[in-house]
């Protein structure tokens, strides 16, 4: 009981914070109006992808695939051993599973837009967006969902409920914070990405790091302990792939200390609030091809 209070006094204090910020977007109808906007932006999504159907399926049968080697990678190291660093062949699916899962998520959600936003900044074709009278960092990352993406989000989700029913020691509790911390994951690996392509904004040649977000999460989806401290280090605290992967698929079957969801929580809110900073500071310096 003593946890739950805790943990619903945290989310009135983080909805506070969402309700101010969302009163604090121009234009004066609050969140309303950019609801409206992302059911417009995911209906004509969902048009694209009716129109370009072959390259949906094509997309998601690859990340299908890439889900697939993940697996019989594991198959080929747990065939020489029983226990990796204290994980099982069964915790190791579930871990790569879960974290495939949040990679799904956030390309359903905001891959498309930060697939050409570097090459969009850099030549100057960025206009239509800062014209509208609405947030420009929120439209430019919200205007299109992928639903290829979805799909594989479809077929990920029925193999870890058949891992968690080998588990036993479920809890309602569990399950509710698990689907908040997927929710906070997805937005921890927008917040990454989208820092590393604002400093596009402010460094021509930063082009080359836009691939270092994909291999940081790349290495977080094993096993953190096989790594150096200094390494763990930074995937836990500084970029948090590695908390997230590692600590997300043991929260329905093992519980999540509050504290390590309110660390999350407090690195996205204060991700947000700097990447809405620099995103406003780079606009300064946005240069337009007109």
């Amino acid at each position: 009981l003593y946890q739950w209070r805790l943990f619903l006094a945290f989310l009135y204090l983080l909805s506070t914070w969402i309700q101010e910020t969302a009163l604090s977007l121009r234009g004066g109808q609050g969140m309303k109006k950019y609801f409206s906007l992302f059911s417009v932006f995911s209906r004509q999504s969902l048009k694209s992808f009716a129109i370009y159907r072959a390259t949906a399926v094509i997309t998601a049968t690859f990340g299908v695939l890439f889900f697939t080697v993940e697996c019989i990678l594991g198959m080929v190291l747990f065939s020489l051993t029983d226990d990796i660093v204290g994980y099982s062949f069964q915790d190791y699916l579930l871990m790569i599973s879960v974290a495939s899962l949040i990679t799904y998520l956030y390309q359903f959600f905001f891959a498309s837009a930060h697939e050409n936003l570097a090459e969009v900044i850099l030549e100057g074709e960025l206009d239509t967006v800062l014209l509208r009278p609405v947030n420009s960092l929120y439209y430019y990352s919200c205007f299109r969902q992928d639903y290829s993406c979805l799909i594989n989000v479809l077929v990920v989700i029925p193999f870890i409920v058949g891992l968690y029913i080998q588990y036993n020691g479920f809890s309602i509790f569990n399950i509710i914070v698990f689907l908040l911390f997927i929710i906070l994951a997805v937005l921890c690996v927008y917040i990454v990405n989208q820092l590393f392509v604002t400093l596009v904004f402010f460094f021509e040649n930063s082009t080359r790091l836009l691939g270092l977000s994909e291999y940081l999460y790349d290495v977080a989806t094993r096993p953190i302990a096989i790594y150096p401290k200094a390494i763990i280090k930074i995937l836990m605290y500084v970029v948090p792939y590695g908390f997230v992967t590692n600590m997300s698929w043991q929260v329905p079957i093992r519980g999540l200390p509050l504290a390590a969801f309110v660390f999350l929580a407090l690195w996205d809110v204060l991700g947000l609030m700097l990447a809405n900073v620099l995103w406003n500071k780079g606009i300064k310096k946005y240069v337009s091809s007109n």
